[in-house]
Order: structure tokens, then sequence, then C-alpha cells
């Protein structure tokens, strides 16, 4: 970083500089042919900044001319505060003007000393910008969503492909979780590669939870657990790490989950693995870790079961991704004129995909030949990173940003490393020196983060942020909204709104006609709340620990996504016909004003109720249901289930498990993954029955069924597509089919059944021979044909 403050520093001191100069105070104090001297004088030198901080890494005597420039700079500083300060405490500016001005001298000295430096510049040969030392002209920067944009990948199918099929193979390492690595140099795509993968649709159809999660280089244990738990859309309460710790085990225990672990390093990570691993190891065996760092260590330490070691990127693409970013808003005859010079620029990238990236957006701003040779020939590129510690196109950025985001940024250098300083603290240094504008100019924010900090309220000159689109405030203790929050017109994603019980901001506030998301949350005395009905973009609703609220959902064609949990008295009057994924969790009471028709519904989570609001045969799109503890349900509302299903799971419904036979599944011919879980199990000596399942199932989950005893022979004489069978904590389960199962099966995963592991085993196993024949057999989570 030092050299960079030798001309950075200074061409973004200049403005504040030449500001004061300007002044009518000072100007009123001194002749004005000094004046106008002294502010020629650092003009001429300001405008060969831009050439210096650029030579400064091939000439010593030219770092040497920016070192005596940052000297003499400071001095006039300096003695501008003294002026300032002599000013107030006299109180009479005359003083100075109808007397010997006594910093008149000083002001004189100094000025034969930068004419002195302004007049090396031929000797050095250092050239004049006309353009300032502030930088080359910039576009504004837009916050990156979470999710990829694939369409704007280039390369990386190969890689993308190895991972997605390991994390869909079965377990054969003998642990309980897997963990895959994905390691490289900064820039390289490690973090683009594992959204790629995380957002597979192969992906999502197989895991029962996702979660992704950025583990921050210095971080508490405690404030990770949270995180991962949210992440899992699991409650995250409270600071002491035990109870988060027995919550994450109980929110994974028997799922099927996959975790992102993003820039993970070894001084993070190496704290809290075992205590954090202790949680993950209760999920299912199929569960897996990806894991994405620049250490080859972080993989060895986390045992990791398969590496991606990310390599350059190979020529083609890189000249692809180059020319999606350089080229863009450019006419064909302009790519014909630049194009020879971009592969030589190219070149210099060395196959890393953010350089590539980084000199595109650079070079998609220069639209002449000259420009564009000028970043060819410049002498950043003869630098290697050993020189300074900064990869050549990144340094090239840099020196590329405005003098206002430099000052700011150089500033920080004044830190040694890995020194920790609070953000306000470095905003409040940043204003005591002039570097950086109030708050509340702010006015052209479009996204802000709070996730997770200490913050308890927000101010109500928020309500200023006229383009704010974003605000997420998740894991704060906020109790109330600022008024006129309504204000903010273009509003779209809101993720933490809280109803104050007193004063605050009122729910009718939710107005903004561009709102798509929204989350309200922990209004526990909110009894009558209606939500406006003018929202025409909203898209995803979630309303989570409103006990005694009741709601009219807001109207349109656009909600697609709605979540209500804990809500023990909810009573819902309609429904938007648009929805496509509708969830119920832990509502005790929930009550519908009608009978509900979502034909466009392809998602139905519902959770601890006595009975089922819906004619669930009028779903004609659900593709996926899943109930959880109803205990007193005793069957599904009149006309079955939906015709398209394709994905069931039930857990914890004893009574409707015993009316399995009612349900009309053989006739269900597009269901493919059946999960049937519950400790009671009642009354059950054989599963399944004959023609109970359908012709098509291709994946059979039994998880948790203690009572369960025999395995039918007759219920899989017609599953012919059958092709995985998971049996999990079913300790009284004494044997599978006597006949042997459908020739179809390739995957027989057996975990925590005592008696038949025994039994099945292939060592010593005396019905080995009947299941040899199937390609991959698990008995927990040792595969037997190795």
């Amino acid at each position: 970083m030092a050299e960079l403050i030798g001309g950075a520093f200074l061409s973004s001191f200049f403005p504040l500089v030449f500001a004061r100069l300007a002044s009518k105070d000072f100007k009123d104090l001194f002749h004005k042919r000094l004046v106008k001297e002294l502010t020629m004088t650092l003009n001429c030198i300001n405008q060969l900044l831009e050439d210096a901080e650029t030579k400064q890494y091939k000439k010593p005597l030219v770092k040497n001319w920016l070192d005596d420039v940052k000297h003499e700079i400071y001095e006039v500083d300096q003695l501008l505060d003294e002026i300032a300060l002599e000013q107030r405490k006299s109180k009479a500016k005359r003083f100075f003007s109808t007397l010997t001005n006594p910093f008149e001298s000083r002001i004189k000295g100094l000025l034969v000393k930068l004419n002195n430096l302004a007049e090396k510049k031929d000797w050095l040969e250092l050239t004049e910008s006309y353009d300032g030392a502030v930088g080359l002209q910039f576009s504004k920067i837009i916050p990156t969503a979470s999710l990829v944009d694939e369409s704007s990948i280039c390369g990386r199918k190969g890689e993308k492909e190895e991972i997605i099929n390991y994390v869909l193979s079965t377990n054969d390492n003998g642990k309980q979780v897997s963990v895959i690595s994905i390691v490289g140099l900064g820039g390289m795509g490690k973090t683009t590669l594992a959204q790629l993968v995380y957002n597979d649709q192969r992906i999502e159809k197989r895991f029962d939870l996702r979660a992704w999660v950025h583990v921050p280089k210095s971080f508490d244990v405690v404030g990770l657990t949270k995180t991962i738990l949210r992440s899992f859309e699991s409650s995250a309460d409270g600071e002491d790490l035990n109870p988060l710790i027995c919550q994450l085990q109980k929110t994974l225990t028997g799922k099927k989950f996959l975790l992102v672990l993003d820039d993970l390093w070894k001084g993070n990570i190496e704290k809290c693995w075992e205590q954090l691993l202790l949680a993950l190891n209760r999920g299912s065996s199929e569960s897996k870790i990806v894991v994405t760092t620049r250490e080859t260590q972080v993989a060895s330490f986390m045992q990791s079961d398969h590496q991606v070691p990310l390599q350059q990127l190979e020529e083609k693409y890189c000249l692809k991704l180059f020319v999606k970013h350089a080229f863009q808003g450019k006419n064909e005859v302009e790519y014909l004129e630049l194009e020879s010079i971009g592969k030589k620029i190219l070149d210099k990238c060395g196959g890393l995909p953010l350089a590539v990236k980084i000199m595109g957006n650079l070079l998609q701003r220069k639209f002449s030949r000259d420009q564009w040779e000028k970043i060819l020939e410049t002498d950043l590129w003869c630098l290697s990173e050993g020189d300074s510690n900064i990869n050549p196109v990144l340094r090239l950025s840099y020196h590329n940003l405005p003098s206002n985001m430099k000052r700011c940024f150089t500033y920080c250098s004044i830190f040694p490393k890995g020194y920790e300083f609070e953000k306000n603290t470095l905003i409040n240094l940043w204003k005591a020196e002039e570097l950086a504008d109030e708050i509340g100019n702010l006015k052209l924010l479009r996204y802000l983060d709070l996730t997770d900090t200490k913050i308890k309220s927000l101010p109500d000159s928020i309500s200023e942020l006229y383009n704010l689109e974003t605000l997420i405030l998740e894991g704060t203790d906020i109790k109330k909204m600022p008024k006129k929050i309504g204000r903010l017109n273009h509003l779209q994603t809101l993720s933490h709104f809280v109803v104050a019980e007193k004063r605050g901001c009122d729910i009718k506030e939710l107005g903004s006609p561009l709102l798509k998301e929204v989350s309200i949350v922990r209004c526990s005395k909110l009894k009558r709340a209606p939500l406006p009905q003018h929202l025409p973009s909203l898209q995803k609703l979630k309303i989570d620990v409103c006990e005694m609220l009741e709601i009219s959902i807001p109207k349109g064609d656009s909600m697609i996504e709605l979540d209500l949990r804990r809500c023990d008295r909810i009573l819902v009057n309609e429904l938007p016909t648009s929805l496509k994924k509708f969830v119920l969790r832990e509502n005790r009471y929930a009550e519908f004003s009608e009978e509900q028709t979502l034909v466009n519904c392809t998602i139905l989570e519902r959770c601890n109720s006595s009975s089922l609001p819906f004619s669930l045969h009028l779903f004609t799109n659900l593709h996926s249901l899943s109930l959880y503890d109803f205990p007193q349900l005793e069957s599904f509302p009149v006309g079955g289930l939906p015709s398209n299903l394709e994905t069931l799971q039930i857990e914890n419904c004893p009574k409707l498990i015993g009316s399995r036979e009612e349900w009309g599944l053989f006739q269900l011919n597009s269901l493919n993954q059946f999960l049937i879980s519950d400790h009671e199990f009642e009354n059950v000596e054989s599963f399944p029955e004959e023609n109970l399942l359908p012709p098509n199932l291709e994946v059979l989950w039994l998880f948790n069924c203690s009572k369960l005893r025999i395995m039918n022979y007759k219920g899989f004489l017609h599953l012919n597509s059958l092709h995985t069978l998971d049996i999990e904590n079913c300790p009284s389960l004494e044997s599978l089919p006597e006949e042997g199962l459908p020739s179809s099966l390739s995957n027989l995963l057996i975990e925590e059944c005592p008696i038949i592991r025994e039994k099945y085993k292939k060592e010593g196993g005396e019905r080995w021979h009947t299941i040899r024949h199937i390609p991959k057999v698990y008995i927990d989570d040792i595969e037997q044909h190795k």
C-alpha cells in the first residue's frame, strides 16, 4: 500500500486544498497575485500526478519527487489550518490586511519550493494530464445479487459438472457428511462456480434444505452459527452457543442438506469447526458441504473428500468474457479496430477471470485506440505482484478510481496489517479529515444491508434515501420502523418490517408500488393490520411471530410465495391464485374463511394443524407437498391428492399414515419421490402394502419408523423404476423382502437399523447374497462393495 500513498493520496488531497485557497476568507488575507501564483503552481503539480503515479514504480527518482510533493502539500495544509485557527481567535479579519501578514512570508517560502518541484517535470519526463489527476471517468457500481446469472459466465462447465456429480453421489467415505473444497487464487472464480452449482435445478430437487453462508474473515462462532441457522430458515435467537448448536442439530436431524461455506480461511474456521460438525453430522448421510477457499490448508483441515483446484481460465473463454465486458455498447467497426489490442491486453491478465472482467469493464468506458494503447503500454504491467503485493490489473483499476474514492481508500493505509477497526469509527475519521461527505448525501443509495449489526433503531432520515431499492435488516434488534418509510417509493425488497406496539410506522406505510419482497416479523400484539391492497409488484410475503394477526393478503397477479410462521390465530380471507409456493409452519389455529383453489401452486408445506383447509386435488400444478406434525389429521380432504404431484413428504402424522391405503397413491403416475417418517407407525406389520405405491416411483425414503418390522415383497413387485431406497433409524426392522428387491434398484442405504445391519453386511451377513446385485450398497455409511 505504501507506494500508493505517494501519488494516489495526493491526487485525492488536492481538491480539498484548492477549495480552501478559493474561499473568500483566504483570498481576503493575501495579495491577489500571490494567491493566483500559488494556485497555478499547485495546479501544475496536480496535472503531473497521474503520470507520476504510474512511473514511480519503475523510476525511483519519480517516487522521490512524489515524496517531496507530499511533504510540501502537507506543509501547505498545515499552514492553512493555522491561518483558519488564528482567524477564529482574533475575530478580526482586517488584522491581517492592515498590518504585515505574519503568514505571507511562509507562503512565499512554500511557493519557492513548489515552483522548484514543478520545474523538474522535463528532467523527470513527466507529462501533464489536462483532465486532472482525479482518475478517469467511470460508471456507477451496481450492487450484485446473491444469485448468479449463468448466461454471463464463460467456461467452468467441466468443473461445474464435476462438483455436481460429486454432490449428487452417495456417501462412500465412511463419514456422515461429505466435504467438497473449491480451491484457487483470489479472483479465480470460486464463488461464481459454487453459485452455479448451488442454483442448478438438479441440486434444488435433490436436497431438503439448502443454505449459502459467506464466512467473514473475522467472526465469532455464535455469529456464524446464527447465520447458518437463518440460512436454513430456522430461528436464531440469543447469544449463548449451546442452545444455538442444539437448534442447528434439531433443524438438520434426518434432513438431506447442502451447505455452502464461501471464502473460508484457516484462521477463522479452526476455532469452531468441531462444534459445528457435531450439529452438521445430524443430517442425512447424503448431505454435502461445499467450501470455497484460497488455502489448501483449509481443505486439508476440513478433511475434504474431494478437492477441485481451479486453474487459469482457458484462452477462448477469457476472450469471450473480455469481449462481453469490453465491447458492450461498441459497434462492429470499433470492435475490429480494437480487437488486436484487446487480445494483447488480455494476455497480461494471466487467465484470471476477475482480472479479465475488471480490465474489460475499464476498457468498456474508453472508445479510442490511443486510450487502449496507453493501457497496454503502461509500466504498471511490468511489475510482478512481488514488487508491490498488488495484482497489476487491480492496480490499474485502482489508479482509474475517481479522487473521492481514492482518498477514502488510501486513508486506510495508516492502519497496520490485520488491524480491526469499527465501521463508524472509520467513517468519523474520514469526516474529521474532510475526506467523506455526510451520510445524508447518499441520496443515490440503492442497496443497504444491515444484517447482524447491533443497530436497534433506524433514523427517520432514512426516508430521504429516495432511490433505495433493497433494505435488509435480518438479525437486528430493531423494534419499530421509522416514520415516513412509506416515502421510499422505489423500495423493492424489505426483509424485516416491525410494527411497534405503541408509536412508530404503521403497517399501512407499506405502499410502494415497486415492492416485490417483504417480511413482517415479531408483531406479537398486532391483531388487525390489513396490508395495503395496492401492492401490484409484490411477489414474496413472509409473516413470522405475529400470534394474534388477522390479515387479508394483497390481491394481485404477481404474488408467487407466501410464508406464514408462528401466527397462532391467523385468519386468511383469500389467497392469490398466482401463488406457486405456500408455507404454513407452527400455526396452531390457522383458519381460512373459504375454500382455496391455487391452480398455480407448485410447493405446499404445512405443519401443526388438525386439518387441511384445501381440497388438494384442485391444486392442479402442485408438484411438491410436505406435511409436518399433524398428530390429529386422519385423512386428506375429499378429492384426494393432486394428479400432478411429484414429491410427497409426510412426517409425524401418525393417524394420517394409518389411512395410507385410502390416499390413492397408486393412481399418481407423476409421483416419483416419497418420504415417510413417523416414530409411531401404528399397527404396521409390513410395508409397503401391495399396490400402495405408484409404479413410476423412483425414490423411497423411510425415516424414524421405530415400529416397522418387515418390508413387504409384494409391495415392491411393480416398482420397476425404483432406483433409490433409503432406510434410516428403523431399529425394529427385521428383514428386507426375502424374494429380493427390484432389479432397477441402484442405491440402497441402510443406517441405524441394528438388526438388518448384521444380516445384510458383506462381511459375514447371512442375507448379503440377496442384495449384492445392487451396484451401491451403504450400511451405516460404509460402502459394502469395496
